[in-house]
């Protein structure tokens, strides 16, 4: 990689800011500034007087969505946490662990990026990440249009990669930039401090800017001090309320279920010991019908019709059913559980296999790709369906109990309203724990 004299003083400056001598950092770093066209633009930058991209040094959107109306503190250099310091352009393979005293930014070799308190063990922040892929391999970097992201690429083909995670809130458009994203490469910088906080700082001339500090907080993952963050899954501002977190995660469950599924419904909250036994669905395995499903007295039966049902084995009694029986030998069928949240049932011609369709699903819980800037929730590692001994198939979302007290570490969502054996009340769906079942 070449050094030229620009770069070399920017290291002389960041040496002397981060304090990198309070911290260890262990994994590879790479530089993939310009990757995918993120680079530093050529072209001159627009001055920091331009009302419509900086106000008061600071880009313009970054300053009214995250110290204007956060109040959020002006620090100057001398009231930093020491810490090491991630600029854009520098990427970290994973795994990957930085320690910061007591506390370690960790990314885990199945793409999860958390903040650990080494001193009790315990998970304080997650970026909820989590995947399961033979030959994958992950790694972060702060692009220069303002997002922090987690990529998957793969051993035998490191050329195609994916973003798994992102921070989405802090996206710089380039159009708002004439082509050219800001001088991030200059100004901006995330801290992971020995207190147990990762922020984003943004570096602003206080001589010039008066009642702006040289180092002024952007966005932070709310660990200071050890504390268990409030809005997994997201880096969030500096205030009492978590908007940007609460688009995407409502008390570690997806916001458009919680909303749903939880608080309108009273769902009850279950702990691990309150749970029934019973074959766990997680997202992204397929099941090909014919298949079954035993639990208990009761089994969970893909038909070679494409119908999906529900009986009791001791009198042969439908329960449930999907009602998606399709008519045609050349058709085979099955089920999967997808990472867009829903559980389909597919229509695959065995003479042209491009002529696949649902034919059923689960439409009420679509989580829709654009709440999540084209990436979908960490469905992987916390949704799965359950059926259950007692003939209910049931939808679980796993939340991180300790940091989220008022959920418990499994939260109902829907189900099949078939527990103990019971006529379900709403064939062709699965809803939720009311008494009107309306999944519109």
């Amino acid at each position: 990689m070449k050094t030229n004299t620009f770069n070399l003083a920017l290291t002389i400056i960041l040496v002397m800011f981060c304090a990198c001598d309070h911290s260890i950092l262990t994994g590879d770093w790479i530089d993939r500034a310009n990757e995918n066209g993120l680079t530093k633009s050529s072209n001159e930058p627009r001055s920091p007087d331009d009302p419509e991209l900086f106000t008061k040094g600071i880009p313009t959107m970054w300053y009214n969505k995250y110290v204007k109306t956060t109040n959020t503190p002006e620090i100057m250099e001398s009231q930093m946490v020491d810490g090491l310091s991630i600029k854009p352009g520098k990427s970290y393979d994973f795994p990957i662990q930085i320690n910061a005293e007591n506390y370690a930014l960790i990314g885990n070799s199945n793409g999860n990026l958390l903040i650990k308190d080494k001193v009790n063990n315990t998970i304080l922040w997650e970026s909820q990440s989590t995947e399961y892929k033979n030959n994958a391999k992950y790694y972060l970097t702060f692009q220069y249009d303002g997002n922090l992201v987690i990529y998957r690429t793969y051993f035998n083909n490191s050329g195609n990669r994916e973003a798994i995670w992102a921070t989405m809130n802090l996206y710089l458009p380039s159009g708002d930039w004439n082509g050219s994203y800001p001088r991030l490469f200059e100004k901006a910088f995330y801290k992971f401090q020995k207190n147990g906080n990762l922020v984003l700082y943004w570096q602003t001339a206080e001589e010039k800017f008066m009642g702006v500090n040289k180092y002024q907080p952007i966005v932070h993952t709310g660990t200071a001090a050890g504390a268990m963050s409030p809005f997994l899954g997201c880096i969030s501002r500096y205030t009492t309320n978590f908007p940007d977190c609460q688009q995407i995660f409502m008390k570690g469950i997806p916001k458009k279920w919680y909303d749903k599924y939880v608080v309108l419904a009273n769902n009850p909250e279950l702990t691990d010991s309150q749970m029934l036994d019973g074959t766990i669905i997680k997202p992204g395995k397929a099941y090909d019908f014919p298949m079954q499903i035993n639990a208990g007295n009761y089994m969970l039966i893909g038909e070679s019709n494409g119908n999906l049902c529900i009986k009791n084995k001791l009198n042969n009694k439908v329960l449930w059913e999907s009602r998606s029986a399709q008519n045609g030998s050349q058709y085979s069928y099955k089920m999967i559980f997808q990472n867009d949240g829903n559980l389909v049932i597919y229509l695959i011609n065995q003479y042209n296999m491009s002529d696949n369709s649902a034919i059923w699903s689960t439409e009420n819980l679509y989580l829709p790709s654009a709440n999540w800037n084209g990436n979908y929730p960490r469905l992987s590692e916390s949704a799965f369906y359950k059926f259950q001994t007692n003939g209910n198939l049931a939808l679980y979302w796993q939340t991180a109990d300790i940091i989220h007290d008022a959920v418990n570490k499994y939260q109902p969502i829907v189900h099949t309203g078939t527990a103990s054996g019971a006529l379900s009340t709403y064939f062709g769906q699965i809803a939720d724990n009311t008494n009107k079942f309306t999944n519109n």
